[in-house]
């Protein structure tokens, strides 16, 4: 029986053992590109929310007062908005045309429970 030295190729066990490499990097790298895409949907939803605090609120600072102590809506793209307005509370003379404001403007996403933004403005106004 002739033992063979110049063997080429390889065997059943290193391509196994190959694959199964191969395999658990291809695994490990959907799980790191879904968690990133994940990631990026959530940045994307609270940049857009805070988008449009900030936009209800530069809405609010040209309106006419007195202001609503409460308003919502919904925009085009499913974020739910509330603004609410109130005096705000110090210690100084209030006969003078103009008053402080305490402002508070929260959004989220349309039913969702969490990630919601708050962007809070005391915000001077005269009053007629």
């Amino acid at each position: 029986m002739r033992s063979r030295v110049n063997q080429r190729g390889f065997t059943l066990i290193e391509v196994v053992v190959a694959f199964a490499i191969f395999a658990l990097s291809v695994g490990a790298l959907y799980e790191i590109t879904r968690d990133a895409m994940r990631r990026t949907g959530k940045a994307d939803e609270r940049a857009r929310a805070w988008l449009t605090a900030e936009s209800e609120l530069a809405a609010l600072r040209v309106r006419v007062t007195p202001w609503p102590p409460e308003e919502s809506g919904v925009t085009p793209d499913g974020l739910e908005w509330r603004v609410q307005t109130s005096e705000h509370e110090f210690d100084t003379h209030r006969d003078g045309p103009w008053h402080a404001f305490d402002v508070a403007v929260r959004v989220k996403p349309k039913g969702s429970s969490g990630a919601e933004v708050l962007l809070r403005s005391v915000e001077l106004a005269w009053v007629h």
